[in-house]
């Protein structure tokens, strides 16, 4: 008995997830899993239409309701109200062979990319990104939601040199989950100061081209005792405004985003501006999360 081969429909409803959005191509990972650049099938009008990210989450989380209830009511309160500096999130469910985390597909370069390319950067256009990223943190950390992986992977600048936080999983920091989402993904209970240091650690970054404890967590670098090397280029107010936030210990750490931002400079109205060194990468198309 032979079998018949899966006709061309057949195989192309295994690429749709949800009934609208059709798989392309793969195009990364995020803490949830596998990220892949789709088409919404939904929006025929070809003057709206346009492609998405979509990440697929593991079974194992998609079938645990509890976990999968209270990323959805998270993902679900961030789309109420979308911070101008946080990826999109346009939907997110569970369609009986997937769950799925819909958002905005980005067309520009992830922070790694610019320092891989043109590190260090400078202060005029650090700044800027420092700013963006702040309020983004700050925004979350009012809804009791803390990022805790934040690298130069998960910060996007796009080709309207906007600047988009990637990679939330919004989750109460007080919710831990043994193991991590995603394989190799260390998440864990985060708390503020997590995102604090991370903060800090991508400004060192972007000023130098090196990370201040070797890409070390905090728990890491307090355990090692590494200290950062000075940045010359850096004001004295500003020098202590990075040592302070990247303090190991609890009570000498800035105790919020709004301090490091403000013992820094950062005013809250700074933004990337064209110049004739490009910072981004105008071919380069990202839909990470």
């Amino acid at each position: 008995m032979t079998t018949a081969e899966p006709s061309h429909e057949q195989q192309t409803d295994r690429r749709l997830v949800a009934g609208r959005y059709r798989l392309l191509a793969r195009v990364g990972r995020g803490r949830l899993g596998e990220i892949h650049k789709a088409d919404d099938v939904q929006h025929d009008d070809l003057a709206v239409k346009r492609p998405v990210a979509i990440q697929l989450l593991p079974n194992r989380v998609a079938r645990d309701r509890g976990l999968f209830n209270k990323l959805k009511l998270g993902h679900t309160t961030l789309s109420a109200a979308p911070h101008p500096n946080i990826v999109t999130i346009l939907d997110f469910g569970y369609d009986g062979r997937f769950g799925y985390l819909v958002t905005d597909l980005l067309e520009g370069s992830s922070m790694r990319d610019i320092l891989d390319d043109a590190a260090p950067l400078p202060l005029t256009e650090v700044i800027p990104v420092v700013r963006a990223v702040g309020d983004a943190l700050q925004f979350l950390h009012a809804k009791s939601i803390v990022h805790g992986r934040l690298t130069a992977e998960n910060v996007f600048v796009t080709e309207d040199l906007e600047v988009r936080l990637l990679d939330v999983v919004p989750l109460d920091s007080t919710i831990s989950i043994p193991g991590g989402i995603a394989s190799g993904d260390a998440f864990s209970r985060y708390d503020i100061a997590d995102d604090i240091y991370g903060l800090a650690c991508l400004t060192y970054e972007m000023l130098t081209g090196k990370h201040p404890f070797n890409f070390h967590s905090l728990s890491e670098a307090r355990r090692a005792g590494l200290k950062p090397v000075r940045i010359d280029s850096l004001l004295e107010k500003q020098w202590n405004a990075l040592c302070h936030a990247l303090a190991f210990d609890n009570r000498q750490q800035t105790p919020a985003i709004a301090d490091f931002l403000r013992e820094f400079g950062i005013a809250g109205t700074e933004r990337l501006r064209p110049s004739e060194d490009a910072v981004v990468n105008h071919e380069s198309s990202y839909g990470h999360l």
